[in-house]
């Protein structure tokens, strides 16, 4: 179980972005959000 698989850099610069709206909906009360509204 110690495979490494490396991270694109496309998907480091997408993190803060999906920190924000996440923080967004857990501020809104929201329990549940589809990957496709994340997107």
């Amino acid at each position: 179980m110690d495979k490494k698989k490396d991270i694109s850099m496309a998907v480091i610069k997408r993190l803060p972005k999906y920190y924000r709206h996440l923080a967004e909906l857990l501020r809104n009360d929201v329990d549940r959000v589809s990957s496709k509204e994340l997107s």
